[in-house]
């Protein structure tokens, strides 16, 4: 039987350009890594000695897999203009070396791609039509698994095409509008993969467009994908909960339901709780994850995102330079539990040895002192992420609202805050009250910076009791019965944390209105949003595309009270909420 696998993305020793606005940290940049349009050799020679440093340590952590991007710099095609031709020869070149690299130090490699990708010369020469891209997709996979022998296979992402803000070459849209035809791909697919030997690692990841965009909680349109699919080369790929990496969350019931190989998905730089930038410690919650499905027959492995994932301009880099202590020790306690089958406390015992003793010599009780101080910083951090960060009245529902499970934190999204009466419309449409003690929130942060010195932890202790004080005044201004003064002190608030820290968030901080305007975002979110996972009779109706088309056209009015990044960055609000 074949070892499990244990997947790490592998994006962070390609961020060796300096982006200077938001970065989206969701693939690969390869428009950045370019000079006149062509990839250059000097850089991916800095990249490749990053990429061999980075193998290193994280197979040092237990590592056995990488996710690489992506399958379209891999592919030739004899209709390519001569300039994009040598183009995609040097890619083909920089890229398999890189493979290469990691095959030698007993990594399994998987290539990426989005269903589907697509550029100029692909739009002009290939028809768009269903069948004919699947014909694309299967000539893609058949040369790039002849040329390129040493990959493993590779992870297929259906359900979210490039934002908007994404250059370069290729640009990917979504093909798969419904589970019957992410059926037909893997259908169509699958026989190539088992001929060649290699593995098809099928996430099931969508942001609520098209029909499909229920597919991490309805039941019925997985068992649709999966119908007639049994391979021991196919592998379901889920984020452990129905909506993004979020708190709050329970384990989705798509684990327990079927018999095809799983993947869960973890993520240890957490792109909405600061990138790394504060301590956001994931081990109690993934103890609980790990609990849940360690004992699963078809549990195949674990996909773990130590640097995927999000826009910000924060410019931490996992396991390289300027790395975040916080997202390693994430890493390393995730690995540690679903590998090893660790508890937090001795997982923690194994990151402060490796870490944080730094070859002094301790006796076994200042060790011990030690250890435990580590334990109730990440304690209190954990705490001030579940109740200052997270609004707990509105995270602890399970929330639905047409094709997407309700993310159980709307208001601070990536690097954003939005404070607006839409959000305080929504929110409070839900019965979320606000239960915070003021005086017990800064006794906190008061112990946490005294441990942090205590510890000699790499804290920023003054820019996190900034957050997240500007978070506990968002908190009572959306949720509270009377936010008045907490709105004033948000307002002061946002002018001294711009001053400090220079745009490095998007604040948008709106004053509160009363009368009518202000109750209807608040009677339309009672009556869009459900309670249940099944469609209501009422859903057919209020998303019916008459309808939808009018949605698309209030929330282009409404966007002042909306997060900055709407439409600038993610795909569209019109494509995501057909």
């Amino acid at each position: 039987m074949q070892e499990k696998l244990y997947l790490i993305d592998i994006i962070t020793p390609f961020f060796v350009r300096k982006i200077k606005q938001t970065v989206n940290w969701s693939k690969v940049p390869f428009a950045v890594l370019e000079k006149k349009g062509k990839p250059k050799k000097k850089t991916f020679k800095e990249i490749e000695e990053s990429f061999s440093l980075y193998l290193r340590r994280v197979k040092s952590y237990g590592f056995n897999g990488i996710s690489l991007d992506e399958l379209c710099y891999l592919l030739e095609y004899p209709f390519y203009p001569p300039r994009e031709a040598k183009k995609i020869r040097r890619y083909r070149r920089y890229l398999g070396r890189l493979i290469q690299i990691a095959s030698e130090m007993d990594f399994r490699v998987f290539i990426t791609t989005d269903i589907v990708f697509s550029n100029e010369y692909l739009q002009e020469m290939i028809p768009q039509d269903f069948a004919s891209q699947l014909d694309l997709l299967y000539s893609a996979f058949e040369q790039v698994f002849r040329d390129f022998p040493l990959l493993s296979g590779a992870i297929l992402r259906i359900g979210e095409a490039d934002g908007v803000d994404v250059d370069g070459f290729f640009r990917s849209r979504l093909l798969v509008r419904t589970a019957a035809e992410g059926n037909s791909l893997i259908h169509h697919l699958l026989p190539l993969f088992e001929a060649a030997g290699r593995t098809m690692i099928f996430r099931t990841w969508t942001v609520g467009a098209n029909k499909i965009g229920d597919l991490m909680w309805n039941p019925l349109s997985l068992d649709r994908l999966l119908r007639g699919v049994e391979s021991d080369l196919f592998v379901l790929s889920m984020k452990y909960g129905e909506s993004d990496f979020f708190r709050y969350l329970d384990v989705s019931p798509h684990f327990f339901s079927i018999t095809v190989k799983l993947i869960v998905e973890l993520q240890t730089r957490r792109e909405y709780e600061g990138f790394g930038s504060y301590p956001s410690f994931v081990g109690w919650e993934y103890r609980r994850i790990h609990r849940r499905l360690k004992d699963l027959s078809n549990l195949a492995g674990i996909h773990v995102w130590c640097q995927t994932g999000g826009w910000s301009r924060f410019r931490d880099r996992t396991f390289l330079k300027n790395s975040s202590l916080w997202n390693e020790l994430n890493t390393w306690v995730t690995i540690r539990m679903f590998r090893y089958d660790e508890s937090v406390k001795k997982a923690l015992k194994g990151f402060h040895r490796r870490y944080l003793q730094k070859g002094r010599k301790l006796s076994r009780e200042e060790r011990r002192k030690e250890i435990a101080g580590l334990r109730r910083f990440l304690k209190l951090s954990n705490y001030l992420v579940l109740n200052v960060l997270y609004i707990p009245g509105f995270a602890s529902q399970n929330l639905y609202i047409h094709k997407m499970r309700v993310p159980p934190l709307i208001h601070a999204f990536w690097n954003s805050l939005t404070v607006s009466p839409l959000m305080r419309a929504l929110i409070r449409s839900t019965g979320a009250g606000f239960e915070l003690n003021y005086r017990s929130f800064l006794k906190v942060l008061k112990e946490m910076r005294v441990l942090a010195r205590e510890l000699s932890l790499p804290y920023a202790a003054v820019f996190h009791r900034d957050l997240f004080t500007l978070y506990y005044f968002a908190q009572e201004v959306l949720s509270a019965d009377h936010p008045r003064r907490a709105m004033e002190s948000l307002e002061r608030l946002q002018v001294l944390f711009r001053e400090r820290y220079q745009d490095l968030y998007d604040l948008k901080i709106i004053p509160l209105r009363s009368g009518l305007r202000g109750l209807f975002p608040g009677l339309a979110a009672r009556l869009l949003i459900r309670r249940r996972r099944g469609y209501r009779i009422l859903d057919r109706i209020l998303f019916s595309p008459p309808l939808i088309t009018v949605y698309a056209v209030l929330l282009k009015r409404t966007a002042k009270q909306m997060p900055s990044f709407v439409d600038s960055r993610a795909m569209s609000v019109e494509e995501l909420i057909r």
